[in-house]
């Protein structure tokens, strides 16, 4: 029932073999993981705490109790607990991965970094096979690398911050770039060749996959290299400059409430497309919509096209995209890739943030380290939109009268 996402079916089931047979471990550590999945941690955490009790060196009773503080955003007690599993079960290094996160979103980033490389065990990893070695941080004079994405399009833009860091050293870069993300890559500081996927591959000594970047250059809290601004087409800001011409009187907003709903945590970091109607209880406000994909639909059922423009019909590819962008006065909008896009051009972004949300941003705090220009709303209480889109309301209001490029 649990792989099928019925909580509830599931959770009646345990307690059914639970009553027949309390001392059941494996059935009161999956009734601790479904408590987890349906927002009861502290009950989760006391069955995990009584199959620990029962059996202080069962490993996956140690990770089951490191997932719900995850899910809780205490990094700091899911990394002690991890930490106890993988002393147990050394050879189980998938737990490194999820201790990865804690760490990460703890800004404990060096240990983090290391952890990370575990996610090459987990079963949803798409490791793929190349010609030449992974670099590891030797020398790159003289030699060619290629550097490529095994993420999504909000990590690809995330860690482009790293590939002029790499040219530094000496290296020939070539990149090798998803369709979707071409045009906005192809004069990119630090690329020799940009290559698209699934094209003939020229010849490298080296290859290395953005996300294991951040590792060789021992990124820390303290040393975050700020984003790149990307090249925007000249055919992407006239078609921007047709959708959106001169400057406006009112404040244009480009909002975005869905990032991909392949992505597991979706549903969680989404919002839906009317709540961003709040948004009008501030004065001089236009919505655009920047949303791609299926949550598009959700336009409509507002009842109105009057009242967000759907600009989403002229986009064709990530460049579009940032010369709509650049053209705004405010993004506003929950976290997805456009998040990243809207941070690198150093644009005001307003990120509506899920109570845990991805590691990047932490737990608390207005600001975010790696963009700049983004300020950062957060949940009160998980599903908790109406108390985010309040604060936003009563900040939009209070920075009505700001000019555009003054709104953060």
């Amino acid at each position: 029932m649990r792989k099928l996402r019925n909580p509830e079916a599931a959770l009646a089931c345990y307690q059914r073999a639970l009553s027949i047979d309390a001392q059941c471990e494996p059935a009161l550590g999956n009734l601790g993981n479904i408590l987890k999945d349906l927002g009861r941690h502290y009950e989760a955490i006391d069955i995990h705490r009584q199959v620990i009790a029962r059996h202080p060196n069962n490993s996956h009773a140690w990770h089951n109790l490191g997932l719900v503080y995850n899910a809780m955003g205490r990094s700091r007690d899911a990394c002690a607990a991890f930490s106890r599993a993988m002393a147990l079960a050394p050879k189980e290094i998938a737990m490194r991965f999820d201790r990865a996160i804690a760490h990460l979103r703890a800004g404990d980033y060096q240990l983090g970094w290391q952890d990370y490389e575990a996610r090459w065990s987990l079963t949803a990893a798409r490791r793929r096979e190349f010609s030449a070695p992974q670099w590891q941080g030797e020398s790159l004079v003289g030699r060619s690398i290629l550097l490529h994405s095994e993420q999504g399009f909000g990590d690809i833009i995330l860690m482009a911050r790293c590939i002029p860091m790499v040219k530094a050293l000496g290296a020939t870069v070539i990149f090798e770039c998803r369709k979707e993300l071409f045009r906005l890559f192809e004069y990119f500081p630090g690329i020799d060749r940009l290559v698209g996927e699934h094209q003939p591959m020229p010849e490298y000594a080296l290859h290395c996959p953005l996300m294991s970047l951040p590792k060789i250059f021992q990124i820390s809290a303290d040393s975050i290299p700020p984003p790149i601004a990307f090249s925007i087409p000249e055919s992407s800001r006239a078609l921007a400059r047709s959708l959106l011409p001169g400057r406006s009187k009112n404040l244009r907003i480009g909002i975005v409430w869905s990032g991909s709903v392949t992505f597991e945590g979706n549903d969680a970091r989404a919002s839906r497309a009317k709540e961003f109607l709040s948004l009008y209880e501030a004065p001089d406000v236009e919505l655009y919509s920047l949303q791609a994909a299926e949550p598009r639909a959700e336009l409509g059922s507002l009842g109105t096209t009057a009242l967000i423009c759907d600009l989403t019909g002229h986009i064709n590819d990530f460049a579009d995209t940032a010369a709509l962008v650049e053209r705004l006065d405010l993004i506003v909008m929950t976290d997805s890739a456009v998040a990243h896009l809207a941070g690198s051009l150093g644009r005001p972004i307003w990120n509506l943030l899920q109570t845990v949300p991805y590691w990047l941003y932490g737990m608390d705090g207005e600001v975010c380290a790696w963009y700049p220009s983004m300020r950062l709303f957060r949940q009160p209480a998980p599903g908790d939109w109406k108390s985010v889109f309040n604060v936003v309301c009563t900040a939009l209001r209070a920075h009505h009268r700001a000019k555009p490029d003054e709104v953060a």
